[in-house]
């Protein structure tokens, strides 16, 4: 068995990540430290109110180290919108604010 094959036999520990959620001029801006993580071992994901972020710290001993965090947004941010960037090891969301537009409604009058 090479090291190769033996690094994915290895249990991987998870940690949970802790968001920072708080409301921005755009929407709401959730943030992840994941100092030490490289931006190829990070995957972010949205399914209906949730954003989930999982990632791989690698380091320098055998195994890895598996990240998780799953934050659920209200309702009044579209979480499928979201954009992302990532720098100097955060990772922040941010997640428009939902369309509500007001709109009269015509009423008919039947006599």
């Amino acid at each position: 068995m090479n090291a190769q094959s033996a690094s994915y036999s290895t249990p991987r520990a998870t940690r949970a990540v802790p968001p920072s959620v708080h409301e921005g001029v755009t929407g709401a801006v959730v943030s992840f430290d994941v100092a030490g993580v490289r931006f190829a071992d990070v995957l972010l994901f949205s399914r209906g109110q949730d954003l989930t972020l999982e990632a791989t710290l690698w380091p320098n001993t055998a195994g890895a180290l598996e990240l998780l965090s799953v934050v659920r947004l209200p309702e009044e941010y579209d979480v499928s919108s979201s954009s992302a960037v990532f720098q100097a090891g955060r990772l922040t969301v941010t997640s428009p604010r939902t369309s509500q537009k007001v709109r009269i409604i015509d009423i008919e009058l039947i006599a």
